[in-house]
């Protein structure tokens, strides 16, 4: 731009999970022409809910405010990110709510090239919360976990790991449908980063 910008502010639009900037104000030093620079802004949960279940893909239209115009994003974002720590859910209650009739549920497979631990740590890391690990007469390991986003919905998860072909089986439940595909592609992404 041939204009020098300045008095960079953030907002974010109403959205599901109430995403919103802590700090409007960004804080950078006016940018002349052809130069750059870089910021982050911290976010939490404290926005606008828009009431609407979360679209696939998930954005967030997010307004750049500078002096010399306001700029429009809409900026994707893995549902990882709204997945905020909580206690897991002790075995009983892990088993009480996987039997609600009401909760979505499916199954699929991704690519893992993660050890059963790296796994584990990679999950707990990310708040997904080991609950239990059981093993069957063949010696395959099923793990659970459970997760709690950030708009206290339960989310609650089968794993079987099967490292000589690197794949994770997985089958989770979820209380609205919207965040099947959500929540599988957040898998997908903490499942294929190595620690």
């Amino acid at each position: 731009s041939p204009s020098t910008h300045g008095n960079f502010a953030v907002k974010f639009n109403a959205n599901s999970f109430k995403l919103n900037p802590k700090k409007i104000d960004l804080g950078l030093e006016p940018i002349p022409p052809g130069g750059a620079n870089m910021t982050r802004a911290e976010v939490d949960f404290s926005g606008a809910s828009d009431n609407q279940p979360p679209a696939m893909p998930f954005r967030i239209q997010v307004a750049l405010k500078t002096s010399v115009d306001v700029f429009i994003f809409h900026v994707p974002v893995s549902l990882s990110i709204f997945l905020v720590p909580a206690a897991p859910l002790s075995q009983q209650a892990y088993m009480e709510y996987c039997a609600r009739p009401q909760l979505v549920k499916t199954q699929n497979a991704l690519k893992c090239p993660l050890s059963r631990d790296e796994l584990v740590a990679k999950f707990k890391s990310n708040n997904l919360n080991f609950v239990m690990s059981r093993t069957n007469p063949a010696g395959i390991e099923m793990i659970s976990f459970s997760s709690q986003t950030a708009n206290e919905m339960i989310i609650t998860l089968d794993t079987i790991l099967n490292p000589a072909e690197g794949l994770l089986q997985v089958s989770y439940s979820v209380p609205h449908p919207s965040l099947q595909p959500l929540f599988f592609q957040a898998l997908g992404f903490l499942s294929l980063i190595h620690i």
